[in-house]
């Protein structure tokens, strides 16, 4: 929220360079809770079908609160999300196939390009020893050093214009545990993208007004 209204509320100055700072802690939190999502969901075909209608009911607000053409980041985790869909799984199928080119066609035409579907795939084999790849049985990922170096240098490389700033997000991220948080229902937490870029855009055209 900090970052976008850095960039669609606020010109150049110090308080907006450190509200954009602050916001590319963003991306590297939605790729943990999305491979958190992959590996608990219990239907990871429900859950690309609620990232494809939230990518969707979004797209237009980004678009004109933004000025971008571009596609919103909930395209860069649904395509982040396919893309782990393939890599697990130890059976392929010509339409997991399918699934692997949407991934690539979608990070491309969105914010974070392929180095998104980079970091999430690292971010994967860092944070993840074993996964359930469903009837194809079990794919076993051995932990390693240098995939948490990969993921801060892939972080760093993505938020070099803000001082690679994402890289503050690991912390964040390290102090998460499996235990129950905050229960909050789905309309507040996947509603909360597309109405606060809806927000920001009222106020695109409130404020000249007033």
């Amino acid at each position: 929220f900090l970052d976008h209204v850095a960039s669609t509320l606020m010109g150049p100055s110090i308080l907006a360079d450190s509200f954009r700072i602050v916001g590319r802690l963003a991306f590297p939190i939605f790729c943990y809770f999305l491979v958190q999502g992959f590996l608990h969901t219990s239907s990871r075909r429900r859950y690309a079908l609620r990232l494809f209608v939230l990518a969707l009911v979004s797209q237009i607000p980004y678009m004109f609160c933004t000025l971008s053409i571009g596609l919103n980041v909930v395209f860069e985790l649904l395509a982040g999300l396919l893309m782990l869909n393939f890599v697990t799984r130890l059976v392929i199928r010509p339409v997991d196939f399918m699934g692997l080119l949407a991934s690539l066609l979608l990070a491309s035409l969105a914010d974070y390009g392929m180095m998104g579907l980079v970091v999430i795939l690292t971010m994967y084999l860092v944070y993840c020893s074993v996964i359930d790849s469903g009837h194809a049985g079990q794919l076993f990922i051995v932990k390693s050093r240098l995939f948490s170096v990969l993921l801060v240098i892939f972080l760093f490389l993505i938020s070099l214009e803000f001082c690679g700033a994402a890289v503050l997000a690991l912390p964040l991220i390290d102090r998460c545990s499996d235990e129950p948080g905050l229960k909050l229902s789905r309309f507040v937490t996947y509603g909360f993208y597309p109405l606060h870029l809806v927000f920001l855009w009222f106020l695109q055209v409130a404020l000249p007004l007033v």
